[in-house]
């Protein structure tokens, strides 16, 4: 980067495509708990949105970028363009659907600054209930996705209700798919946040930061991976380049999960979700190879449930 970029400590960046819902309350959130000790910039990517969510943008935030993608470039395509556009030392990517309930962002860039192998780091999710979200996972694995098929973590959130439960079933919280799910589950804070790090495989897209160097080293979002599973590629990527993924101890961020919530979607919402996981399994797991067969197996279950 020269000078006039490396004057900017963070670019804050929303993707936006039919947003304007949540699009609005996204933006005051940001604005509300802005960062006080970093230069940066708030920067949203319209993809082509026919719902006026750019107008919004320009009527409503006036100081904010507006970036008027041609076509939706999808979630990774438009993170790329804004990243690329508007360098700093390091890029917050925030879901149009999540909401900052506190200053938290001076804290994890401190944190990165001092842990300079750590390449992205995601911040704790919660839903507008304030119950807990999963934000940090393990590694996709057909044993994975067929626990997750099973509805395994319904059945282990209900026994970690209990103090029996969360004593017997204290042994999983140590296996690699299991840490992540219990920490999130069974974990209460008593005082305030560490900012300590915690490693993980990946991070959830909705609230994660990503290092400058490593979004050079990586290329970024692959963008043939349009809807799904590119938060956990990036992950991915940035490991193999050696980098450490970690999620941090900080005042979570609310996330509407409009996936997760809603009882119904589009069919072409769930085809293109489909089709970035396809992409994403033929990347990650070899062809032909059992696992590559096990994964597009159960693939083709999901499809099935969500009407794709």
């Amino acid at each position: 980067m020269n000078g006039a970029e490396q004057a900017y400590d963070l670019t804050i960046v929303l993707v936006a495509y039919n947003s304007d819902r949540t699009l609005a309350k996204s933006l005051q959130s940001l604005k509300d708990f802005a960062p006080q000790h970093l230069r940066y910039r708030l920067v949203v990517v319209d993809n082509n949105s026919p719902d006026g969510s750019a107008n919004l943008v320009e009527r409503e935030f006036p100081d904010v970028t507006l970036l008027r993608g041609p076509t939706n470039l999808g979630f990774g395509g438009g993170n790329n363009l804004a990243m690329g556009a508007y360098p700093a030392r390091y890029y917050y990517l925030h879901n149009t659907d999540a909401y900052l309930q506190q200053p938290v962002l001076d804290d994890v860039i401190h944190a990165l600054d001092r842990a300079t192998d750590v390449g992205i780091v995601g911040l704790p999710l919660i839903y507008p209930d304030q119950s807990p979200q999963t934000a940090a996972y393990a590694y996709s694995t057909p044993a994975k996705w067929a626990l997750q098929g099973l509805g395994v973590s319904s059945a282990l959130k209900i026994a970690l209700r209990w103090r029996v439960g969360r004593h017997l079933l204290a042994p999983l919280a140590r296996t690699r798919m299991g840490k992540t799910f219990f920490r999130t589950e069974a974990g209460q804070r008593q005082g305030p946040p560490t900012n300590g790090l915690t490693p993980v495989d990946w991070v959830c897209g909705a609230s994660l930061v990503l290092r400058h160097e490593t979004f050079m080293e990586t290329g970024g979002f692959d963008e043939s991976i349009f809807l799904y599973g590119e938060d956990e590629d990036l992950c991915r990527g940035a490991a193999d380049k050696g980098w450490r993924i970690a999620q941090i101890d900080t005042f979570p961020v609310v996330h509407d999960f409009g996936w997760g919530t809603r009882k119904r979607t589009s069919r072409r919402v769930a085809r293109l979700k489909a089709e970035s996981l396809a992409t994403f399994i033929d990347k990650h797991f070899q062809r032909g190879s059992p696992r590559w067969m096990a994964m597009h197996l159960m693939l083709w279950v999901k499809r099935r449930s969500w009407g794709a």
